[in-house]
């Protein structure tokens, strides 16, 4: 400035020029600079600097030209200068902004103004290098750079934004303080996994850059719009929700964030740390979690339902508080805490719910934690209801175990927790281990819980091994039915993703000696006596339907069989009833047997059917005993699935079959 004044005040009557390959100060570099001053009327002078490269590597400027055209002129005691700025192609392509600046030997103001856009720098005398930064309505995209500089993977969208700092320049860095409003953010990252949409945000900022690491204190407030982190979205209310952390650079790209807190008033509180680094595959290294408040059902609704959705937990009526803390690192999770008051969950499907849960977990990996205990007043599981209980719980080595036997009230009857654990650091292996025995529980309420039809019977059995891995859950040893006065054993018994989108069940079924009468009688199927034996071998649900398995049913002791289980039994196996004409049927209300057998495997969709023996074209299914006689011959080797169950629909439902 003081050069440029001596310049005016020896009337300048040539043009003079100056060159510099290279001028540096602080964190800035410029190359090939270029200051022209020509004479101009009334004693003025034109000038003309041009800057080839420009360089603010915190900033994330690189290589960008600048140039300034404007008419130096005398105004009282200060100079003015008048004209144009042209900064670079990247912040108004193909346009140019005023410019009006003014200053004398001390100080000068600037204001630049574009569009919408304007700002205004301000020395600050007689400090030097200190100025004031007040900026109005600037396009975020121009600031695309700074934020690539440190975030490769980002990209700045839509929006504006207003500043007023207070900007410092030290011998190694600069020092940088003030308010800013963001207006309509929008960010998104090239993997999709981070994000925003329309969001304002304002605050508080403070920036120190030593030797170009960054160091941010950041205290401010969002609200409205939309915000993706991995798994986490939200849609955030438009009421401010407070957003104040602090950063500093612990590499290139690196970052530690002392300081993280969120607080959404009555609804969610966060305080955290963390190390990240964008450019990983996986951007968060560890982090701690020292305190989480949850306030339901406003936390799920707001800030959980999306993330637990693709788990299938997207449709749940929540209440209550919870609490809790967390911490991870280069291993994965290395403690959690948790604690419930007065919890209340209930899952649209009917999977969950429990009501009245109060108590706590703590979990330590390397550690050994106090005990807690966990209690409900009520809870169902697919719709079985379990009475009021407590558990208590002490976590040793990174393994979660329940300290006593528990038995659970269900139906008249009660389910045995004779051990269970958790190891939730595990990468592989085991994460579930449990010992569970059953007894006494009432068949009729269990089967009418589950929206069966209502049979008799107790069950029980034992389970001396459950374990959870990768999402599997898997039962050793069986279960014993005692229905129908008769017994079912289940065994193999294993579930994927047993709480998720599309769970596959796999069991073998095997029963005994059932009483047919009772069976038929249950389901409606039409009336027939005699024991009923046989299994059903690599039975497969997916989504709780049947998509495999091989059946075979058989009551070899004989028995009777009313005329509406002759004309159900046809049906299912597309036959007839051979030995007696249709018309003498319908004097006769049941028929003597010897033998029954059926034959189903069920592969692609499609059953393939079979009975005692083969007959001719067809297979018996019936074989008749005494006067008058009957025997019931299939003639369909291959039932579509779908058609045969709407044949079994039909025939416990009271429909007449249709057989063709």
């Amino acid at each position: 400035m003081a050069f440029v004044g001596a310049l005016l005040a020896a009337k300048v009557a040539v043009a003079l020029e100056l060159r510099a390959d290279s001028i540096e100060a602080a964190e800035a570099r410029f190359s090939t600079v270029v200051l022209h001053v020509d004479p101009a009327p009334l004693g003025r002078l034109a000038l003309r600097l041009d800057i080839a490269e420009a360089e603010v590597p915190t900033l994330g400027v690189q290589h960008q030209p600048l140039s300034v055209r404007c008419e130096l002129a005398r105004d009282e005691a200060r100079w003015r200068c008048r004209g144009t700025l042209q900064w670079g192609a990247r912040a108004a392509p193909g346009k140019s902004m005023d410019l009006n600046a003014s200053f004398d030997a001390n100080s000068m103001d600037l204001d630049v103004r574009g569009g919408e856009f304007r700002a205004t720098i301000s020395s600050e005398p007689p400090l030097p290098g200190k100025w004031r930064v007040v900026v109005k309505d600037l396009p975020l995209a121009w600031l695309n750079a700074a934020l690539v500089a440190q975030w490769p993977a980002a990209k700045l969208g839509s929006g504006t934004l207003d500043a007023d700092a207070k900007l410092g320049t030290l011998p190694d860095g600069i020092d940088a303080h003030g308010h800013y409003a963001l207006h309509d953010l929008s960010l998104d990252t090239e993997d999709g996994r981070i994000a925003a949409a329309h969001v304002t945000a304002e605050g508080s900022l403070a920036l120190h850059a030593p030797h170009s690491r960054l160091s941010i204190e950041n205290d401010g407030t969002l609200k409205g719009g939309e915000i993706l982190v991995g798994p986490f979205y939200a849609k955030l209310p438009s009421s401010p929700v407070s957003l104040s952390w602090s950063a500093s650079q612990a590499g290139k790209t690196a970052w530690d964030i002392s300081r993280f807190q969120v607080d959404d008033a009555q609804v969610l509180h966060i305080e955290a740390s963390a190390s990240i680094d964008p450019t990983q595959a996986e951007p968060l290294l560890t982090w701690s979690v020292g305190r989480v408040d949850l306030v339901l059902p406003l936390a799920y609704t707001r800030y959980g339902q999306a993330m637990l959705a693709p788990r299938s937990l997207g449709e749940l009526t929540t209440q209550g508080t919870l609490k809790g803390s967390a911490r991870l690192d280069e291993r994965g999770i290395r403690a959690f805490a948790v604690q419930a008051e007065n919890v209340g969950i209930d899952d649209a499907q009917r999977r969950v719910s429990v009501h009245g849960l109060n108590g706590g977990i703590d979990w330590r990996r390397d550690e050994v934690a106090p005990g807690t205990s966990l209690a409900w007043q009520a809870m169902e599981l697919y719709r079985l209801p379990f009475d009021a209980a407590k558990w208590n719980w002490r976590s040793v080595d990174g393994v979660l175990a329940l300290q006593d036997t528990t038995s659970l009230p269900l139906l008249g009857g009660a389910v045995d927790i004779l051990q269970f654990s958790l190891s939730p650091a595990a990468q592989r292996g085991d994460r579930l281990h449990a010992s569970i025995a059953m007894h006494d529980i009432d068949m009729r309420r269990f089967s009418g819980a589950l929206g069966w039809p209502e049979f008799g019977g107790v069950l029980g059995g034992g389970v001396p091994v459950l374990r959870y891995r990768d999402e599997r859950l898997e039962i050793g040893g069986g279960l014993m039915l005692n229905v129908f006065d008769g017994t079912v054993n289940v065994t193999d018994l294993s579930i994927e993703r047993p709480f998720g989108v599309a769970p596959v069940l796999t069991t073998d079924i095997a029963f005994s000696n059932l009483d047919l009468k009772l069976l038929t009688g249950t389901f409606d199927f039409g009336e027939i006596s005699g024991r009923l034996s046989g299994a059903i071998k690599a039975l497969r649900l997916l989504g709780w339907s049947p998509v495999a398995f091989d059946a075979e049913l058989h009551a070899l002791e004989g028995g009777k069989i009313s005329q509406r289980a002759v004309n159900n039994l046809s049906s299912v196996g597309g036959g007839i009833g051979a030995g007696l004409q249709a018309s003498l049927m319908r004097v006769f209300d049941s028929f003597g047997y010897s033998r029954l057998g059926l034959h189903c495997r069920l592969e692609n969709n499609v059953c393939h059917m079979g009975g005692l023996d083969s007959a001719g074209q067809g297979y018996s299914i019936v074989e008749g005993r005494g006067l008058p006689r009957i025997t019931i011959v299939g003639h369909q080797g291959e039932v579509d699935w779908p058609v045969l169950v709407e044949r079994l629909k039909a025939a416990t439902s009271g429909t007449a079959p249709v057989i063709r």
